[in-house]
């Protein structure tokens, strides 16, 4: 996801990189920055912005009643926004870090809206998007969800009134390939899943063999009348990935982990305070202090200056 890339670039230098080291290995997290490897990505940022904050808790931390009962978690949402406002005033650097912290609330929004098929939410977490993704330098993405707004803005004069009301109302704008609540799938991500499996698995064309322009028109025709038949041998021999109605995240063994990582991420913070109270930016690893130029704490702010140059520009 591009997104994770620009959350990358902006945190770059800030500490995340050696605070995520701490939990996986130091080339995976140089994937994870450029916004790949995108599991261990939502799980790291997750990780990472469930500490950011808990530390800041750990003198008062919300009892578990409190967060089970609903009345009350409007009033944990207004002391948690109370919390981070004040945070915001130590400096650049806790900045940053609370700066961070809406960044990867904003991925998740994102993932819940493709999972859930909530088009609304979707809709708005890509323009919440738009103003990090100038700030990094992602300028065609950028360009391309200004582009992807603004055609959905006319998407209902294009459709007739059943077609969209499946496509808002009835999440059909999202991939579904079970009846599952949380099953929606972002469409690149069926297709490496799907028609892209059998190429990259053992035995397909990018193992063993080279491809040339001949062999890659085979496949290309072939493949609509091979993919079902392949995944059909694969569930009649028993060889398909596993289903289970059980998130992954939920399994004991997940959990364990999550826990196990967490410990160390707190301790790691204990000794590495994100939220100091210094004008300067500065790197909570290493201590180096940023002069001037560094900006990145008003990534958000830089974006949105940057949109506004674009209006009247054609594309």
């Amino acid at each position: 996801m591009s997104f994770m890339g620009a959350i990358g670039y902006i945190m770059t230098g800030s500490g995340l990189k050696e605070l995520l080291s701490i939990i996986y290995a130091p080339n995976t997290v140089e994937k994870m920055f450029t916004g790949h490897a995108y599991a261990r990505a939502v799980r790291g940022h997750g990780l990472g912005q469930i500490i950011d904050i808990l530390k800041n808790f750990s003198s008062e931390p919300p009892l578990l009643e409190e967060i089970c009962n609903k009345n009350n978690i409007t009033q944990l949402n207004e002391k948690l926004k109370t919390q981070l406002h004040k945070l915001e005033k130590n400096g650049a650097t806790s900045k940053l870090w609370v700066q961070y912290f809406h960044m990867v609330c904003l991925m998740k929004e994102f993932i819940m809206a493709e999972r859930m098929g909530n088009w609304n939410l979707h809709i708005q977490c890509i323009q919440k998007m738009i103003p990090f993704l100038h700030a990094s330098g992602h300028f065609p993405y950028a360009k391309a969800c200004q582009l992807y707004l603004n055609d959905m803005a006319n998407l209902k004069n294009k459709m007739t009134i059943d077609e969209y009301a499946k496509f808002i109302d009835q999440s059909h704008f999202t991939i579904r390939r079970t009846n599952l609540f949380w099953c929606g799938n972002f469409t690149d991500m069926t297709i490496e899943q799907t028609l892209m499996r059998s190429m990259k698995t053992i035995g397909g064309l990018t193992h063993g063999r080279g491809i040339t322009d001949a062999t890659l028109t085979k496949w290309v025709q072939g493949l609509p009348s091979t993919h079902d038949v392949c995944e059909t041998l694969e569930k009649y021999c028993g060889v398909y990935m596993a289903n289970s109605d059980q998130y992954v995240d939920k399994r004991p063994s997940r959990i364990s982990r999550d826990e196990s990582d967490l410990k160390k991420l707190l301790e790691w913070f204990s000794f590495h305070p994100p939220f100091p109270i210094v004008n300067n930016i500065i790197s909570i690893a290493t201590g180096i202090v940023g002069d001037k130029r560094v900006n990145c704490y008003k990534a958000n702010e830089i974006g949105l200056t940057e949109m506004k140059k674009m209006i009247g520009l054609t594309h």
